[in-house]
């Protein structure tokens, strides 16, 4: 070491053999670092896979609906980089801090500051190598899982599962490595420069200090956390999933956390001091001591990883069921496998879609097998509000929040255009007399409205003359076009005599292929760009399909993901904690060592503080996340309870995984720290 002078002539081969070997010195200090980039490389690489794995669903993506979604989810990844590259530096500053005496020895024996650059560079190429290959490779495989799961909650026909690998996930791992290997070793070279020999050398005598306050301002404090939490559950669930009131529970629910982290650790040292026998039984003064310390030091810190859990637990349990909550409601969005329509303001037309299609020489006959045009027209004076009785359930609601234009005048159908949709989707016609009439609406919390109107209303209404009554069982929800959203408030059934003489502004023409193949599509579709200028605008079933899927997917996508990667960043910060708590603790563990406390009863004392400063928080988040969870399926409405299991299950898998094995890797870790790893 004397030689590393003013000029230094170490080769390279040196260097790198100091690096390993400092690697594998200091390998109980880079496991947490390790597995927390591990982690995160597989986890960038999983979900930038999406482009490989929207293969596998063999859906047509004319509307460029995967290529967006793709799209998004790389604007996503650019975000969660951000977040993950401070984890790996905020790991790395951890670690920097750990090592600040060593690398002030080295300058003390005569290395210069570029010569430990160098070798830190080294070190982390070591590490971050390691990490980026194991990382791709357990990315590549998550993927794998990932498509299954997909495949199976979408049920897409003509879904295939294959082994598939994407080159450009693996590209965006490297780019996400060199920015993360380039900013770290900026910040270590900063690191070196900014602390004088002194500092790194008695960097490892600095503590943190807790906050001191009376016992009865946690008293205080710990009643505000309570009424805080109560609060924001009360909130929560004030108006099902609204942003605005979502915003403020999460607010106050921060508030509710940090107070019980400020307050907690103090009055239960205070309640077991109380408890002599339990106080002082083996070494449950240092374990009750060193928690509550531990505690009121970083209760900010545990404060934000509660919520982290909290979220992360909820999004994942969540995200899978917004796939099949759309899933679910496809065969609502759809009528036929291509619907053409016109409206008449646009089009200045008053002959048929269908006519019109045969004079601009569009191939109808040759590629449908069945065609079904309907007409519709509007009444002016009945509107949805026509139907709201005093006492409708949910009606302040619907009001208020989410369909406050009540007074727009309903659509009109003629019966027998009806029930040619109905033969056409195989369904049987409805029988209805020339004084009744039904009414067709998908939007669920209106069509409870109509359904209330139904059992409850007796006044007929009047259209076009005639005055009609609601058909007993006469609330349908049928599709009879092709949306992405369902959209259709009520549309009235009604006699066609009965629509004779109202003014049609819009026709749908439902066109089923000749046959059900993604070809017979791709002719359709051809032929249809061939025509210009026709005042029409065509939704096929495929396209309606490709859209919402390739959305919903890309929806669950980012939850899960975003929930997984707050569930790392959560783990991480807890184990660099506690590895950073157990170096310091190091003198205080040979004290009670040379004091004659055994092997097992220190075991036992690290094993309870690290169970607590993991396990207090997961409760917490968990406790938190019933009401989250809850709230967002509530709202969801059309999700089965078996699904919702499932999900939650899954969440929970995910939970006993990253969260288990960075408290396995945080005990064993830890123990081989204070060397309690011997009997």
């Amino acid at each position: 070491m004397a030689m590393l002078s003013e000029k230094s002539n170490v080769s390279d081969v040196m260097f790198q053999r100091l690096a390993r070997n400092n690697v594998k010195k200091n390998m109980r200090h880079y496991l947490i670092y390790f597995i927390t980039l591990l982690f995160s490389v597989s986890m960038l690489y999983t979900f930038n896979s999406i482009g490989a794995q929207f293969s596998m669903l063999n859906m047509s993506d004319r509307g460029s609906y995967l290529a967006f979604s793709s799209g998004m989810m790389a604007s996503v990844s650019v975000f969660i980089s951000l977040i993950l590259g401070f984890l790996v530096v905020y790991a790395n500053k951890f670690l920097m801090r750990r090592r600040k005496k060593e690398l002030g020895i080295y300058i003390t024996l005569g290395m210069r500051q570029q010569d430990i650059s160098r070798m830190l560079v080294k070190e982390t190429v070591i590490i971050g190598g390691l990490s980026l290959i194991w990382g791709i490779l357990l990315g590549i495989f998550l993927s794998q899982g990932l498509s299954l799961i997909t495949i199976k909650f979408l049920q897409i026909e003509g879904a295939q599962y294959r082994f598939v690998i994407s080159p450009l996930a693996v590209v965006e791992c490297l780019v996400f490595y060199s920015l993360i290997f380039f900013f770290m070793n900026w910040r270590n070279k900063k690191m070196l420069a900014k602390h004088s020999l002194v500092e790194l050398l008695y960097a490892d005598k600095k503590n943190e200090e807790a906050p001191d306050e009376k016992l009865a301002g946690k008293f205080f404090m710990l009643t505000a956390s309570v009424i805080c939490m109560a609060a924001s559950s009360v909130i929560s669930v004030i108006d099902g999933f609204n942003m605005k009131y979502i915003s403020v529970s999460v607010v106050v629910l921060f508030i509710g956390t940090f107070l019980f982290f400020r307050s907690a650790a103090g009055i239960l040292l205070f309640l077991l001091h109380k408890k002599k026998k339990l106080y002082y039984k083996d070494l449950n003064m240092f374990s009750i001591h060193q928690v509550s310390s531990k505690i009121n030091s970083t209760n900010k810190v545990l404060s934000v990883i509660c919520l982290l859990l909290f979220l992360s637990f909820t999004t994942i349990s969540v995200g899978l069921g917004i796939s099949v909550s759309v899933s679910k409601g496809l065969s609502k969005m759809t009528s036929a496998d291509a619907v053409i329509e016109s409206y008449r303001e646009n089009s200045g037309q008053e002959i048929s879609v269908k006519d019109k299609l045969e004079q601009l020489g569009f191939p109808l006959e040759k590629l449908t097998s069945s065609t079904v045009e309907v007409d519709l027209y509007e009444q002016s004076d009945i509107s949805i509000s026509s139907f709201f009785l005093p006492g409708t359930p949910g009606k302040e609601k619907l009001l208020k929040d989410r369909y406050k234009n009540m007074d727009q005048p309903l659509n009109v159908m003629k019966i027998s255009a009806f029930n040619d949709l109905r033969r056409q989707q195989g369904l049987e016609p409805i029988n209805m007399d020339g004084q009744e009439f039904l009414i067709n609406c998908d939007v669920s919390e209106i069509s409870k409205a109509y359904e209330y109107f139904a059992e409850h209303g007796e006044a007929p209404i009047e259209i076009n003359g005639y005055s009609l009554s609601l058909m007993k069982n006469g609330v349908y929800q049928m599709p009879y076009q092709n949306v992405n959203v369902l959209s259709d408030m009520g549309t009235l059934i009604v006699p066609d005599e009965a629509a004779e003489g109202l003014e049609s502004f819009r026709s749908l023409l439902n066109c089923m292929y000749t046959e059900n193949s993604e070809q017979m599509e791709e002719a359709f579709m051809d032929a249809w760009q061939e025509l210009n200028n026709t005042g029409l605008r065509i939704a096929t079933k495929r396209l309606i399909i490709t859209e919402i899927t390739s959305t919903s997917m890309t929806l669950s996508y980012i939850a899960v993901y975003l929930g997984i990667i707050f569930l790392i960043c959560a783990c991480a910060v807890l184990a660099l904690q506690q590895t950073a708590n157990a170096i310091d603790n190091t003198a205080r563990y040979e004290t009670l060592r040379r004091l004659g406390a055994k092997e097992s009863s220190m075991r036992k004392t690290l094993r309870t503080q690290i169970l607590v400063y993991f396990g207090v928080p997961l409760v917490l988040g968990l406790l938190y996340s019933v009401v989250g969870i809850r709230v967002m399926y509530t709202d969801m409405g059309n999700v089965p309870a078996d699904v919702i299991a499932q999900n939650v299950l899954f969440a929970s898998v995910m939970f006993i995984l990253v969260y288990g094995s960075y408290f396995f890797i945080t005990y064993n870790n830890t123990k081989n720290i204070l060397k309690l790893d011997r009997d």
